[in-house]
Formats: C-alpha cells, structure tokens, sequence
C-alpha cells in the first residue's frame, strides 16, 4: 500500500470505537457500515470527513480516520458532512487536493516513485493501479451526506465501488519457438480519478507490463493490465507496443494503433471500459520475411469474477 499523502489524525476520542456522549459537547454518535463488493475484503478502510457549515465545532477543513475494513464507529461534531472513503491497502496510487472534498484526487504513482519506494530504479511510466475502491456518499442520503444528530445515535452505510479496470492481452505468434515476446507498452491511460465525480483525468499517460506465456487454448502469450481507465479515443492515442527477441538475442519493436478497439469497446458499454468484467483483446503476430507484424483481433469481455480468465 502505497497511500503517501500527509494526513490530519482525527484525534483518539473520534476514533473508530464506540464512546460514550459527552453531554457538555455538542455531538452525536455515528456509525457507518461499509457495503464492499461481493468477494472483496480489504484489510482496512480510509475516511475523510468534510464539516459542512453547519458543525460549528470544526476545528479543521477535513480530517481523516483509519478505520477497520467494516467501517467507522465514534463520536462526531454534531452537523453535515461530506464522506470519502476507500479500501487503505490499494496499492500504487495516493490522494492529493484532498483538503477540500470537491478538490480531492486519486491518482496513480509514476513508477519511479514505486521503484524508489522499494530501493530500485525505473522508467518513465506509471504503474498499474492495485484493487481500489471507492466511496464519495452516505447511501441513506438522497445527497450522500452524512447528518450527525445532536446527542442522538446515526447508523448508516455507504458502499465503495471498484475503480480499477482490467485489460488482457491474448498473442498468437507464428512459429513461436522462434521468438520470444518480452513486454510492452500502452498509452492512452488515465492517470487520475476524480473522487467526487468519479471521473478519471483524459491526460494520456503509458503503462509497462510483461507478458507470460499464455493458459488459453490457440495463444502463446498474454498480458493482463490494470488501469483507472482509458482516455477518450483519438488516432494515435491508445498505442500498444511490444518488445520481442530474435533467436540471437538481438530485441526489436512493434506498435499498432488500438484506438479503433477501444472505440468499439466503449460503443458498447455505454461510453466507458467495463469494471467487473475483464477486456481480452486478440493480437496475431504474423511473420512477414523475417520480421513479424500485428494483427488486432475481435476484442470480447472475459468472465470476471474477480479473475482475468
């Protein structure tokens, strides 16, 4: 887990126990359940709260709890608030502007900065996003806000979503004993996400990932890769580039241009990539001389369930 960001501690007393009410403070107790997807458990939970202008006791803009992966339980300032909440074990990404809830952003670490984290060195690129998931809303509330009673009791749920989205890659190589497919590359991916919008960044960023040899029927490699999501389509844009080894040794480069796929794709989920179920798309690599040249299949949407298979 790699959550970097500079936090404020919401101080013991509104910790994630329950405590008596003091009867001097103007507060309330709250409890929020959280609802994760079926077959998700993280190992724990994140929440920023919001004071709107009605707590007056709020000392700060925000401030943040870490709670057990079932949710927050304590005493709060009686008053409204504005929630955000997610699993705290996603891995390769981090919160920034999170000093306002309409300012607050999670976006993906450059890998240099995961390598750095780890006592290593890498490129230019970003990493691939862990299994977030996130929440910007109190399920009970036709708004999502969370109204904390003066010395009353609030039970309440919220329910975070998944965020990370999941690509895979299927090649047919001719006479693949021949050569050997090592990685690649792919643009086109969102960088960030909008917390409150849960809309992701349309700034174009590049993603690594290596490839193994592949368990389906007909395909000598895959790549599975995980994004916050896909910008918008435009030529040039989604480029997939792979990197593989003559019998000598010697490495060479291959690109094509997905953006006709990701368009389909998206034509046909209602304008973005699916979450739940996963994205296989075929690539035939056909030899021509003596090099070899791609060929992108018919992509469909694998079965999900929390595998890429």
């Amino acid at each position: 887990m790699l959550f970097g960001a500079l936090f404020f501690v919401l101080a013991a007393e509104m910790g994630c126990t329950k405590q008596s009410l003091d009867y001097r403070k103007n507060e309330g107790f709250v409890r929020i359940d959280l609802k994760w997807p079926a077959g998700k458990t993280p190992q724990s939970s994140r929440f920023y709260f919001y004071p709107q202008e009605d707590v007056a006791d709020a000392s700060e803009s925000f401030f943040v709890v870490d709670c057990p992966a079932d949710g927050y339980s304590g005493n709060l300032p009686s008053g409204t608030y504005k929630v955000i909440v997610f699993n705290s074990d996603a891995a390769n990404v981090a919160i920034r502007n999170e000093s306002t809830y309409d300012g607050a952003e999670i976006y993906v670490l450059s890998e240099a900065e995961v390598a750095a984290a780890a006592g290593s060195r890498a490129g230019g690129y970003i990493a691939q996003p862990g299994d977030l998931m996130l929440a910007t809303a109190i399920n009970e509330h036709d708004q999502g806000l969370l109204n904390v009673v003066y010395q009353g009791e609030t039970k309440v749920t919220a329910s975070p979503a998944p965020r990370v989205k999941n690509l895979r890659f299927l090649f047919k190589v001719d006479d693949a004993s021949q050569v050997s497919l090592t990685g690649g590359t792919l643009s086109g991916v969102s960088p960030s996400l909008h917390c409150a919008s849960a809309s992701c960044a349309p700034t174009s960023e590049q993603v690594n990932f290596t490839v193994k040899a592949s368990s389906e029927s007909g395909y000598d490699f895959m790549a599975e890769v995980s994004v916050l999501d896909l910008v918008q389509p435009n030529t040039g844009v989604h480029l997939l580039t792979l990197t593989l080894l003559r019998p000598d040794g010697t490495p060479y480069q291959i690109t094509m241009d997905l953006s006709a796929t990701v368009n389909d794709i998206l034509n046909h989920n209602g304008g973005t990539i699916p979450v739940t179920i996963p994205v296989d798309i075929p690539v035939e690599l056909k030899k021509i001389g003596d090099e070899l040249k791609a060929n992108v299949g018919q992509w469909t949407q694998g079965t999900g369930g929390g595998t890429l298979e």
